[in-house]
């Protein structure tokens, strides 16, 4: 079995205070899961963790209740004693410094929620998402039109992967 695994900057890039701290938790987690594939999966395996501890910051960022509570222990933010505040306030200039145009290295980041129409989106969730990921919000209609919702999402993938990544996602 071979595993490759793409770790971007997260692995080589230190920023002090509470960036770090939830990059050492992003680490951790997808450490983590890769172990958990390594036993589970007979092929090789591709992934990127900054994306998965992304999209995972971005559901994080929105649960409330007991699910806040099992993210912020599961995605590991507890163990570099970050606070729910410092997580929130440390994404925002996380994604800034990833795509900043002061940095000699080319990296481009593109996040993305797709919603169901029926479903209202709080004020504050959408501006945490636009605003600290940077992410594009899509109200789509899961239930009635999903083949429209894949080639929304393909689409918008392909745009942003400048046609690298074509049909991500096939209705079966």
């Amino acid at each position: 079995m071979k595993y490759l695994v793409m770790f971007l900057p997260l692995l080589v890039l230190s920023w002090a205070g509470d960036e770090d701290k939830v990059t050492l938790a992003n680490n951790r987690f997808c450490f983590e899961l890769l172990q958990s594939l390594q036993g589970s999966i007979n092929t090789n395996i591709f992934f990127s963790p900054y994306s998965v501890s992304t999209a995972m910051g971005m559901i994080y960022v929105g649960a409330r209740g007991e699910t806040q509570r099992e993210l912020f222990q599961g995605l590991g933010y507890s163990v570099p004693g970050l606070t729910h505040e410092q997580v929130l306030s440390a994404y925002g200039p996380h994604t800034w410094r990833l795509q900043s145009p002061l940095s000699n290295v080319t990296l481009k980041v593109a996040n993305a929620v797709a919603i169901d129409e029926r479903l209202a989106i709080e004020e504050s969730y959408e501006n945490t998402l636009t605003t600290s990921f940077k992410a594009d919000l899509h109200k789509v209609e899961f239930l009635h039109g999903p083949q429209a919702t894949l080639n929304l999402i393909n689409d918008w993938v392909k745009e942003k992967t400048n046609g690298k990544i074509m049909g991500l996602y096939s209705y079966s």
